[in-house]
């Protein structure tokens, strides 16, 4: 019970040092500098144990930096993991998940909640798994995957409601709105803004109900057409309500969005209605921005800001220069609909103040079509039955009505059983009349007794029926209570089994890391050379390997059938099979075709039986080089997987041989030896198939392979920097290409530059 409340303890105090201290410390400058770096230096020779991970959780929730909080929140998870806390290993990948979050990384994010959700499942903490689901949602959210992150927000709606937390339920009721807002139901958004807003009220949360005020004003404003001022007016009166308790609560990331949004408003009043007031009023919020962006460091608003300045040159009548930013904002890639309709907005300004008309009325025609326009039906449906589904509204009810109006719910209480008395002594008297005359006709005729007496008897074999009908359902219902108990303990039962099927995935993880050669040796046999490896599983089948025997240099970059377990242990198998190749050659003699050739022959042989005596089938496709510094000459075989040499600015690719490392009678043929002089100039690159398959988002919205062709152009672009920088650049150049689109398959590329052979 007591580790229950410490825990508990340790939640509320790292949300309360995120939500609050950090913020306050950012703008204040005065946190404990000094401490901080005493504290960060002490760590380095501290053991693992428990008092050096507070320490860690300690710099993590309060530094000022959040790249700081980034990396000692990392290295706190690493630790509660070493040390078995699964407590405490939610926690710090919450905070991890949190900075991925905020730095626009949302994938890792993602990731380090999935964690947190794991560890605090493992933990029976069902409040931070809700938390940790709820800030999921929004990661889905983030990056368009609109109906996972409901599927997800609506998740955490029935855990909140579980746990009876108003607050995260109004979150949850807020990010729905934000969702809805990108497909432009701004109906449905205020709705959910007010559902929040009525939370809110009933807690005293200032700062949510700031929040709530916000998004009931982006609603409005969005909503109202280009000309309509009374919609705007009310935008703009829900905005400064929003921005008074901002100030209120130092709610800075809140403030810079509201003065935005106020700044644009205040600009387009001025314009339709010619009041400069409101111009002077968007120069005030514009400098109310540029000193909150300037205190908190917010980099990602410089946008914004330039947008802003823009309207206000439209205001001072400089329309050639807010012309111009807004022509080279509008060519910025990738621009988000938020982006979109900023620059419109913006437009628009222009084109009325300018008295381009023609231009004026081709944006209002654009809006009246967008506004039109069929926004993803599904999404909407799917939000209605979700809503009808969940029962959060029977819970808040139940749950505010304990809380609050206690007097006047006795008061209604009372009248309506008044009421109810009243009608049942008028039904009761009414019977009484009723009864006499059905008395008064029974005795004057007995015939009609005789039919009624009859009727009777049919209703009381009806009722018996019916009585006999209930006990047959009582029956099927403790059949089916038995059934969904057996169900629930099948779902316990599997969720203890992918626990530990996860565990030793990632032990097998780790000690697949330990076989491939570590990144300190790589660079001791080639200084200037990177190697790029992204498992698609916990375990890969992409493998790579290198040794060094006596004056020759061996690398090996290697794909296995399949990936995840089975690619696994084909890799370890390949890896074993090719330090006991390399273990009896004879330097003087070997060549990469020979290597390959004996490779093949153990694989084989380790394969050459299975189950049942049935033969397999998988294998592995392989580039093999072995350098000889000594006489500048590079050997090379390989199956399936070619050779590209990257040399004054072109690409000269050696083919492989079209046969793999496996059982395979159709090619038993020798390999090719390939033999390559080196000039010193050259950089030589091998990888698995996964960074060319790679599906990625086009233009066009459809998903096509990242192929050889962008391959290569990339590499020689990219091919005169030093090793760490073309890594860099190829892993951001796949995950923009990706744009959200899951990994397909285990990613391997080695490059290795012949300037320091």
């Amino acid at each position: 019970m007591l580790n229950f409340f410490g825990h508990k303890i340790r939640i509320i105090t790292v949300w309360i040092f995120l939500a609050v201290i950090m913020p306050l410390n950012l703008l204040a400058g005065d946190y404990p500098k000094d401490v901080f770096d005493s504290l960060a230096f002490s760590v380095r020779t501290m053991p693992d144990d428990i008092k050096k991970y507070d320490v860690m959780q300690y710099l993590a929730v309060n530094h000022p930096d959040l790249d700081v909080v980034e990396q000692y929140s990392i290295m706190a998870f690493r630790l509660a993991k070493k040390l078995g806390r699964k407590d405490l290993a939610a926690n710090s990948a919450d905070i991890v998940g949190w900075c991925k979050y905020h730095k626009k990384q949302f994938l890792e994010a993602g990731k380090y909640y999935k964690d947190a959700m794991f560890f605090h499942k493992l933990a029976g903490d069902s409040l931070g798994m809700a938390n940790s689901i709820m800030c999921m949602g929004n990661v889905y959210f983030a990056i368009g995957d609109y109906v996972r992150g409901l599927d997800t927000a609506m998740y955490a709606l029935r855990l909140f409601a579980q746990e009876a937390d108003s607050a995260k339920v109004g979150m949850v009721y807020r990010g729905i709105a934000n969702s809805c807002i990108d497909f432009q139901l701004y109906k449905t958004a205020e709705n959910y803004f007010v559902k929040a807003m009525d939370l809110d009220t009933r807690i005293g949360s200032v700062k949510n109900l700031a929040r709530d005020y916000y998004g009931i004003g982006l609603c409005i404003s969005n909503d109202a057409r280009i000309y309509d001022t009374l919609k705007k007016n009310i935008a703009k009166d829900y905005f400064l309500k929003a921005k008074c308790l901002s100030e209120e609560t130092s709610d800075y990331l809140y403030l810079v969005n509201e003065n935005f949004d106020l700044a644009l408003l205040y600009a387009e009043l001025s314009v339709l209605t010619g009041d400069w007031n409101f111009a002077d009023s968007s120069v005030i919020c514009y400098e109310a921005c540029q000193k909150y962006i300037e205190m908190m460091n917010f980099k990602e608003f410089d946008d914004k800001l330039e947008i802003v300045k823009a309207s206000h040159s439209v205001l001072a009548g400089n329309y050639d220069y807010a012309f111009n930013v807004l022509d080279s904002f509008a060519r910025k890639p990738g621009l988000t609909k938020v982006q979109r309709q900023m620059l419109s907005q913006v437009s628009v300004l222009l084109f009325f103040s300018t008295q381009n008309y023609q231009r004026w009325f081709e944006y209002i025609e654009d809006e009246i079509v967008m506004r039109n326009r069929l926004y993803v039906s599904e999404y909407g449906v799917k939000l209605d039955v979700l809503s009808s589904n969940t029962d959060i509204d029977i819970f808040i009810s139940r749950y505010d009505g304990a809380l609050k109006d206690n007097d006047r719910f006795f008061n209604e209480e009372r009248e309506h059983y008044e009421f109810v008395m009243l009608i049942w002594i008028i039904i009761i008297s009414g019977s009484c009349v009723i009864i006499a005359l059905l008395v008064y006709y029974f005795i004057k005729d007995r015939k009609r007794n005789k039919i009624l007496f009859e009727q009777r008897e049919a209703i009381l074999s009806a009722n018996t029926e019916l009585a006999q009908l209930n006990l047959e359902i009582t029956v099927q219902s403790e059949e089916l209570q038995s059934q969904t108990e057996e169900i629930e303990r099948q779902k316990n039962f599997l969720c203890m089994a992918n626990a530990n099927i996860l565990c030793n995935l990632e032990i097998a993880g780790e000690l697949q890391q330990s076989i491939v050669p570590s990144k300190a040796f790589m660079k001791e046999l080639f200084e200037n050379s990177f190697v790029l490896w992204r498992p698609l599983d916990i375990v890969s089948g992409d493998f790579y390997w290198a040794t060094k025997i006596g004056g020759l240099k061996f690398v090996a970059v290697a794909d296995c059938t399949g990936h995840g377990v089975p690619g696994a242990c084909l890799s370890m198998l390949g890896t074993a099979v090719l330090n006991g190749v390399v273990a009896k050659i004879n330097p003087e003699t070997v060549n990469a075709a020979l290597m390959l050739d004996l490779l093949r022959n153990r694989f084989v042989t380790a394969l050459s039986s299975a189950v049942n005596g049935e033969k397999v089938h998988d294998g592995l496709d392989i580039a093999l080089c072995i350098f000889n510094p000594k006489e500048k000459m590079v050997s090379y075989a390989g199956a399936y997987r070619p050779l590209w040499i990257l040399k004054d600015g072109a690409i000269t690719e050696i083919k492989p041989d079209r046969m793999p490392i496996a059982l395979d009678k159709d090619h038993i043929g020798n390999f090719s030896d390939h033999e390559i002089p080196i000039e010193g100039r050259e950089t030589l690159y091998m990888f698995s198939d996964g960074i060319i398959d790679q599906f990625g988002k086009t233009e066009s919205g459809r998903e096509t392979k990242f192929q050889s062709r962008r391959l290569k152009e990339l590499l020689v672009k990219i091919g005169t920097e030093n090793a760490d920088i073309q890594r860099c650049e190829i892993e951001k150049t796949i995950d923009n290409w990706s744009n959200g689109v899951p990994q397909t398959d285990d990613i391997l590329l080695i490059g290795i530059s012949i300037k320091t052979f």
